[in-house]
Order: structure tokens, then sequence, then C-alpha cells
């Protein structure tokens, strides 16, 4: 699904750009989407976000919406690490928000970017090490045959309805024609990703009724990094597009703008 706003490329990769008029914090956001999704996604919370004076940049990741791959079924959470790796080497050092799937690749990405300030760990599927045993897990195992194929398939619409979203109106923004690489999905129900640590701060965000992502996994992956958690209610996995959409962002620019008041009071630059 194309978005509305601004759209720059780095190589194959399609990014959404939105600067405000007035720019209030120096380091920018990026946003990184989940499985199946794509940046349109972030549309509300870049309004958001720049109305609060940040620049913002949201990723499709390869493969997926308006970025290029030429082999997509063979595509795996290592490749969506590069991703964003490449994004951050060409804006420079930035604040990064990875959603689900995206959330992973995140972890990898911050283990080794320098250029990675803090990282947000948004209703994240977690790395090997944390065993979340959960309804999804069992019914993505459905798609056994598709996902043990390098041909890119895509989510049933009953799954979008049951495990992505509380809020059955807020689905209908859901593109349901995206397709997901199965290397990467097999990276993710494997527990293939091993990531030791984060040297960067990072939060960890979760929505009560998530039913994808439990809150259980969300716990574990704040305590593996040490990170703050925030936990949103009245909302499920999809959290930049339900009703209530707005607290989560709300708590995310929070925590973000922390460390630039207190690099602020200290006299250095964030």
């Amino acid at each position: 699904m194309p978005s509305s706003l601004p759209v720059i490329r780095f190589g194959t990769l399609a990014v959404s750009h939105l600067r405000p008029e007035r720019l209030v914090h120096e380091v920018p956001l990026l946003f990184v989407h989940g499985a199946w999704c794509g940046k349109y996604q972030f549309e509300n919370w870049i309004r958001f976000a720049a109305e609060q004076g940040w620049e913002s940049y949201a990723l499709d990741l390869r493969g997926h919406g308006e970025s290029a791959c030429e082999d997509f079924g063979n595509a795996t959470i290592e490749d969506y690490a590069k991703d964003i790796e490449t994004v951050v080497s060409e804006i420079g050092t930035s604040y990064v928000v990875g959603h689900s799937l995206g959330g992973l690749a995140l972890q990898l990405a911050a283990s080794r970017s320098s250029l990675i300030r803090k990282a947000v760990l948004l209703a994240s599927a977690p790395p090997a090490g944390i065993v979340a045993h959960y309804g999804f897990t069992g019914r993505v195992m459905s798609y056994f045959v598709e996902f043990f194929s390098r041909k890119p398939t895509p989510l049933k619409r009953s799954d979008v309805f049951r495990f992505l979203y509380s809020d059955p109106v807020a689905a209908q923004e859901f593109d349901f024609n995206a397709l997901e690489s199965p290397r990467a999905v097999r990276d993710i129900g494997l527990w293939r990703i091993w990531v030791k640590r984060l040297p960067c701060p990072s939060l960890v965000v979760a929505g009560e009724e998530d039913h994808a992502t439990p809150l259980r996994a969300q716990r574990e992956i704040a305590k593996k990094y040490n990170s703050d958690y925030v936990q949103i209610p009245h909302i499920g996995h999809m959290l930049m597009l339900e009703k209530g959409w707005e607290k989560p962002i709300y708590e995310i620019l929070r925590w973000l703008g922390e460390e630039e008041h207190d690099a602020i009071n200290k006299g250095v630059r964030p």
C-alpha cells in the first residue's frame, strides 16, 4: 500500500519522510514495520510526532510495500536488520521504533550499530532464549506448507481479525494483499535469532489486548535488555492503528525526549 507522505529512496528501499515546519528535536525517528505490514501504518504517528517537532522516517523493508527484493521468499531477519542499518547510515544517528517482526530485526541491528541511539521495541517478536507459547504460534503452524516453501504468502483474513487487532474497525486499514517471506517467519517461529545485549537504552511497549505477542514475552524482553517497560491498556497488537493510537506514541515520545532533556541540562548534545 503506497504512502500518502513524501517518499525518498535509499537504493531499493522506500522510506516515508516528514520534516516538521519547526524542528525541535535534533535526533530523528525511524519507524520499522512488522510481518505482512508496511510503512503506511505509521502515518498517524509520524504526523503526531511532526506536531511535536520530530523529524520522522518510516521504512518499507525489502519486499514490502514500495521496496524491491529480487528473492523475497528467501529474505531473512538478518536481511531486514541490514535494511535498518542501511537507512540509519543514510540519515545518521537515530531513535528507532520496531514493531513485531521489525522489533526483532531492530534488536539485531541495535546490537551492532552505534548509530541507533535508542531502541523502542513495540509488541516485538522475542529473540532466541525467550520462548513464547501462545495461540498465534499454533495458528501459524497451519501455514506449515507455505512457510517451508520459498513462496511469499499472505496472512489469512480471519487471522488478521483474530490476532492482530482488538478493534475490528481498525482492522479494515490492513493491507490484506500483503505478503511475507516464509524464511523470515521461520526465523521467528524457530527462535533462530540470537541477540546477546543492546548497547543503547531501550523501551519495550506492550498492548494489554495483544493476542499475537504475549505480555509475558514482552516482560521477558524488557528483563533481558534491562529495558524500560510500558503497558498500554485497551489496545491490541497494531498499536499504531487502533482506537487510542495516540497513547502509545505519546509514551514513546515522552520517553525519547527524556534523554534530550537530561543532555541539555548537562550541557551536552543528545
